[in-house]
This record gives C-alpha cells, sequence and structure tokens, in this order.
C-alpha cells in the first residue's frame, strides 16, 4: 500500500526566501520587442500599461504584460522619452519631435505641440488642468490640453517632475526647482545635494526623493530647502534613474537593477534576482499589485510587490498572515488526498497551484473570485512522484506558499 506522509511546513514561507521556491524573482514580459530600450511607463485608470520606447514608439499592454502591441499611428516619431495619463488623455514627449496626444488609448496620436521649442522632451507632469512639459532647454505649460504652450522657464535642462498640490518640482541638470504657482517663478532648491545632475524625483507623503547621477538617493523634509542624502544598502555613488511609489513603499531603478526602501529611504534593499545580465532599469510604475521594470534591450519585467515588501517589512508580513489562514492536511496515511483549507476573511481573487522545485506547474486548482469564509480543496496524489513539493495561494495582491514532503 503506498501511503503518503505529509510533512507541514512550520510557518508560511513567502516566494522569495529560497531560490527553489517558484516565482521568487522577476520575469521577464512578453516584450516590447523592437524598440531599444524601454525610456518610459505608463499606467492608465483602466490598468492598461504603456511604454515609450526608445526607437520603436509606444507599445500597449491590457493585460499586465502577457502581450504587448504597437500603438504608434500617428505618432511621427518613434523615439519617446516620456508619457504621462490624464483621464483619457495620454501624453509622449519624443525627441526632436516634441508633444503627441492620444485620447482613444494609444489608437490614434496626434501633435500638439504649438509654441514648443527645443528638442528631447524628457519629462511630462499634469497638474489637473495643467500641463508640464520639460525638455533640454526648459519647461513648457498647457492650459489647454496641450493645444498650445507657454515657456515658464528657459533657462535649465529639465529631466523630471514631481507635482504635490501646488508645488511643482523640476529635477534638472542643474539641481532641483521649485515653483509655488503654477510655473511662473521658480527657486532653486539645492541644499544637501549630492550632485547637480537630477535624473528622478517622487514624492511620498511630505518627503520628497531625488534620485542623482553618481550619488544615489537625497531626501528632503521641508519642501525642498535643504536635503539630507540617504543611500544606506545602495552601490556607493549609484546613479538612480527612476522611481516608483506604492502606498509608503518607494522603489528606485539603477543600473544594478532595483532597490526598495519601506523606511523612507532609510535603507534600500537590492531586489536584482532574475532581471538581465544588464540590469539597467530606466523606468518603473506600479499595477494590480504588480512593479514592473523597463529594463535596457530586454523589455518589460514584472514581480509581484507582495514578494518584495512583505520580506522587510515585518508589520506587514504580520498583517497578511491574519488575512488568510492556510493550512496543509491527509486526514489518513492511506489517503492520498491531501486537503488544502483557508480562510478568507473577505471575498477576493484566489488562484490556488502545486509546484515541483524547478519551478514547473504540476496542478492548478483554483483560479476565481471567492466569497469570505473557509474553503477546501483536494489534491489526489496518486500518481505524484515522492519529492518536496510547493502549495501555492494567491488571494488578491498578497501570495502564500507551503511545502508538501511526499514519501513513498
Amino acid at each position: 500500500m503506498r501511503k503518503n506522509l505529509v510533512q507541514l511546513a512550520v510557518s508560511i514561507l513567502f516566494m522569495f526566501v529560497t531560490s527553489n521556491t517558484v516565482n521568487a524573482q522577476w520575469v521577464k514580459t512578453s516584450g516590447p520587442t523592437g524598440g531599444g530600450y524601454i525610456s518610459a511607463l505608463a499606467v492608465s485608470g483602466a490598468g492598461d500599461i504603456f511604454a515609450g520606447t526608445h526607437s520603436g514608439g509606444v507599445y500597449l499592454s491590457t493585460n499586465n504584460g502577457t502581450s504587448w502591441t504597437a500603438v504608434n499611428s500617428g505618432l511621427t516619431n518613434i523615439n519617446v522619452y516620456s508619457l504621462a495619463i490624464s483621464g483619457n488623455n495620454i501624453f509622449a514627449g519624443t525627441d526632436s519631435g516634441g508633444v503627441f496626444l492620444s485620447t482613444n488609448n494609444g489608437t490614434i496620436w496626434n501633435a500638439v505641440d504649438s509654441g514648443l521649442k527645443g528638442h528631447q522632451t524628457a519629462c511630462i507632469a499634469v497638474n489637473g488642468d495643467n500641463i508640464f512639459a520639460g525638455n533640454d532647454i526648459g519647461v513648457y505649460l498647457s492650459t489647454n490640453n496641450g493645444t498650445s504652450w507657454n515657456a515658464v522657464d528657459t533657462n535649465v535642462a529639465a529631466v523630471s517632475f514631481a507635482v504635490s498640490g501646488n508645488n511643482i518640482f523640476v529635477g534638472t541638470f542643474g539641481f532641483v526647482y521649485l515653483s509655488t504657482n503654477n510655473g511662473s517663478s521658480w527657486t532653486e532648491v539645492r541644499s544637501g545635494l549630492t550632485n547637480p545632475l537630477i535624473n528622478s524625483l517622487a514624492i511620498v507623503g511630505s518627503n520628497i526623493f531625488a534620485g542623482i547621477s553618481y550619488g544615489g538617493v537625497c531626501r528632503s523634509s521641508n519642501n525642498g530647502t535643504s536635503w539630507t542624502a540617504i543611500s544606506s544598502g545602495l552601490p556607493t555613488g549609484t546613479t538612480v534613474l527612476s522611481f516608483a511609489v506604492s502606498d509608503t513603499n518607494i522603489f528606485a531603478g539603477t543600473p544594478s537593477g532595483v532597490y526598495l526602501s519601506t523606511k523612507n529611504g532609510t535603507h534600500w534593499t537590492a531586489f536584482y534576482q532574475g532581471l538581465p545580465v544588464i540590469k539597467t532599469v530606466y523606468c518603473l510604475a506600479v499595477s494590480s499589485g504588480n512593479i514592473f521594470a523597463g529594463t535596457y534591450s530586454e523589455g518589460v519585467w514584472r514581480r509581484p510587490l507582495s514578494e518584495m515588501t512583505s520580506i522587510i517589512n515585518p508589520k506587514l508580513q504580520q498583517g497578511i498572515l491574519k488575512q488568510v489562514d492556510f493550512k496543509l492536511n491527509s486526514h489518513d496515511p492511506s489517503d492520498q488526498n491531501i486537503s488544502i483549507e483557508f480562510f478568507l476573511t473577505h471575498s477576493d481573487q484566489v488562484i490556488i497551484k502545486i509546484y515541483n522545485l524547478s519551478g514547473n506547474e504540476i496542478v492548478s486548482f483554483v483560479s476565481k473570485y471567492i466569497e469570505s469564509g473557509s474553503h477546501t480543496v483536494f489534491w489526489n496524489t496518486r500518481n505524484i512522484v515522492k519529492g518536496c513539493y510547493i502549495a501555492r495561494i494567491q488571494a488578491g495582491a498578497n501570495t502564500y506558499v507551503k511545502k508538501i514532503q511526499i514519501f513513498r
């Protein structure tokens, strides 16, 4: 008689704990292809992901990166450096081609560059009805959805924007500037910055973060009046190219991959496992419980937020453990059915699968929306080879795993 002895894991193991667990690293999406490096990512309110590429125009994914489609009709310049979304309006900043606007999810693009001068629109920001565009000679403002633009500063090479209420920050190749009056005037805010070359800006609560060439990250808690270097955990002298924010978590894209801080930048943790050999991450975006990274010549990569945030955020981990009760049981030594029992505190999309240690899917039990309460599914192991397996349950954006040891 064949018997199953099920060894239950002592605690819930998250997918990133060991290289043998499933999906414990970045996964390459299906594209975009043929577009050089990924220079910009933006997510619409409907969850559609747009990718701007260096030489392939704009690509669209409506299924979390499972597939990408080029959406370039009307786009006369396919070197896209920046993207911004405001409701149904999608703006694309290009190299030497000004700004383009699509009002139908990228199906058609129209040039909206009247009044714009300069080249390489490196950044675009939306603040209510005001659209800001930054290029190699300055900052421009449109109050009519891009129909016309007016110069509000032509003394800087603008690279990045961050907007908080009436405060508009612009990162340049000459420190950071702040406007509190819609761009009518600008004040240099540079005290404490480690380098004048500012690649990226982000705002989390009352903190402004600056990603700097060869200078890591600096943070200001007083609207830019002063800055403090916060690069613990980052490679010495690293260049920070991009940021993405999810709740209080801030992600940084660098030439050596992605780093995460859950403590306002006090410390950064590397998450580059699975990224290509050339790990340069030009842009980041968060959508549907995942973070997306645009890379150099290797397309867009994806990873669940829960894999990254829980391991360095004990409070979040404890909160997750309270949300889902996940058990494995074999009711009788001769029973070839293993029950997978779980309890949901609230209704959610649930996926349950079994994997071997090579990461190959063995069986999929559930993939549907499930109401709150207690639930049980059964795994018949009659034809399963002895060894160690991984049971994985995904509830919403959260992922949990347990080991199953089967002996014959």
